[in-house]
């Protein structure tokens, strides 16, 4: 019996092949933040910024960035990002590290809920925006989705690349690959809060 080569799913997707190193200091970085968020908000969001070098996307640095996410009565809700803070952030890191530009955001999320989906439709408009000023150095953001909350005693950590940008309502994603740029000093007390 002749095997049948199964038809391409992806036939018109170009997804550019990433993987993601990124420094230890990323997520004691995001941990600060969400210990220091208002207790009436569940969620936090913020930039990450770094290098590309080939299909590597290199993340060196991060900073928190103020939101705001309003229910109404029938619970659907609608996400503000303080668009003022991140252009002055954006420029302060820029004059301090020339070298580092716009590579993608992070979300206390492990689900694509309707607030993760809004995030990153956001920073997807702020890609679009940076790209045109070189300040972002990929087409669309990376996303890290990190538990800080240790629900299950370790912390789940995923990194996402949108697939496509031409279906807004309906974004498809693939995971990248990502490791951490450690010494060997540092792996023992990461190694413990990753994988518990």
């Amino acid at each position: 019996m002749q095997q049948q080569e199964l038809p391409n799913l992806n036939y018109g997707l170009n997804v550019k092949t990433l993987s993601v190193a990124m420094k230890p200091s990323i997520v004691p970085a995001i941990l600060d933040h969400y210990l220091r968020k208002p207790l009436d908000q569940d969620y936090i969001v913020g930039t990450l910024l770094g290098t590309i070098d080939g299909q590597k996307v290199n993340v060196s640095n991060s900073f928190g960035v103020p939101l705001t996410y309003h229910k109404d009565k029938d619970g659907e809700g609608e996400f503000h990002v303080d668009m003022e803070f991140q252009a002055k952030m954006l420029k302060f890191y820029s004059n301090v590290n020339p070298n580092e530009g716009l590579v993608g955001m992070y979300i206390s999320s492990v689900v694509f809920d309707a607030l993760t989906t809004a995030a990153v439709g956001h920073y997807h408009s702020l890609f679009n925006k940076e790209e045109k000023s070189k300040n972002a150095l990929l087409p669309s953001p990376v996303i890290l989705m990190i538990d800080p909350k240790l629900s299950k005693s370790h912390m789940p950590l995923k990194v996402y690349y949108t697939a496509n940008t031409f279906l807004k309502d309906l974004p498809m994603f693939c995971e990248l690959r990502h490791e951490f740029e450690m010494e060997e000093v540092d792996e023992t007390g990461l190694d413990i809060l990753y994988y518990g």
